[in-house]
């Protein structure tokens, strides 16, 4: 906005290149400026970029296989498929698995924050897990109250700062 106005002086107005100079040369100051502080202000704030699209792609299909075995086991559980069916329907699951796996692996290699994120949510689902073992243990009278605190104190700690870490 600021080069199109400058540019629009009439051309007889006196100090007009100078204008025109000062101008092109505060617009590439600020896209120069701000091009390199806009990551380190991103940083410093804590915000994070959303995950890539890649990422969330993987997870899904692990998930989706992970629910796929899953079944598969309930299945030869209730004796609606034989061994031989559930042996070969695992490999292809396995298989499937394991180059979801590499591929979530090389993309965590490529980026770091993307394993940063993945250990934030663990560490989360970590002391989730732990807080409701301890108050299922205090509820069912296994562990009485004042013995459980610190532990519980210790687990809710973690939650909150996981939940501020990956921002919910």
């Amino acid at each position: 906005m600021s080069v199109a106005l400058a540019l629009g002086l009439p051309v007889d107005l006196p100090g007009r290149a100078l204008i025109l100079n000062m101008t092109f040369g505060v617009v590439a100051f600020s896209i120069v400026v701000q091009g390199a502080t806009m990551q380190p202000l991103v940083a410093w704030l804590g915000l994070r970029p959303r995950r890539e699209g890649t990422y969330d792609r993987l997870k899904a299909e692990q998930l989706a296989t992970a629910g796929a075995r899953a079944e598969l086991q309930r299945l030869r559980e209730q004796h609606l498929i034989t061994a031989a069916v559930q042996d070969e329907l695992r490999t292809e699951l396995d298989t499937r698995m394991q180059g979801v796996e590499d591929a979530i692996a090389a993309l965590q290699r490529q980026s770091p924050a993307v394993a940063d994120d993945e250990k934030r949510i663990a560490r989360l689902r970590l002391a989730l897990a732990e807080r409701s073992v301890l108050e299922r243990a205090v509820s069912d009278g296994v562990v009485p109250e004042h013995a459980a605190r610190p532990a519980l104190k210790r687990a809710t700690e973690q939650i909150d700062v996981q939940r501020k870490a990956t921002g919910s």
